[in-house]
């Protein structure tokens, strides 16, 4: 019977503390919802592994045109950096991405060999994953482009 009355009271005390959940947090103000969007990224390019040496990490590129790059591995910036872009840069890549008409492209071009790296872009909430020999010039021109300005940019480790 004690058992019986403890375990009811756990019980209890568990559906309190569900049914109490905190509601999510949401912009009220329209400097909150432009710090909202600024934290969400506009872009971003991840590589991943293969069975070889390819250079392995996730880049995220924000409407504030901050950037924010993870090195990973076989690259020569291991760790989490940050650094900006210019005006140019940043709609010079809008414009790849609306040129490709990305947000209407599947959402996988890959050949199904294991052992070859993964790209994956992302744009506009949309996320395309491809291996190189399956994906389209426009993925592979996007990819370099960013890849290109990554290359020039001073980064600080964070």
């Amino acid at each position: 019977m004690k058992h019986t009355i403890i375990s009811f009271l756990v019980l209890s005390l568990l559906l309190f503390l569900v049914a109490c959940k905190t509601k999510k947090n949401t912009p009220t103000t329209a400097s909150e919802t432009s710090n909202t969007q600024l934290k969400n990224p506009t872009m971003t390019l991840s590589k991943s592994s293969c069975f070889g040496k390819c250079k392995v990490y996730h880049v995220k590129i924000f409407q504030d045109k901050t950037i924010s790059y993870e090195g990973i591995k076989n690259v020569e910036n291991i760790g989490i950096f940050r650094s900006s872009i210019t005006t140019t840069d940043y709609q010079s890549l809008v414009e790849a991405f609306e040129a490709a008409d990305f947000t209407n492209l599947a959402s996988t071009y890959l050949t199904g060999i294991r052992d070859k790296q993964k790209t994956t872009l992302g744009f506009s909430q949309k996320e395309v994953q491809y291996q190189s020999r399956a994906a389209s010039n426009e993925l592979k021109a996007i990819t370099k482009k960013i890849d290109a300005i990554l290359k020039d940019l001073d980064w600080e480790k964070e």
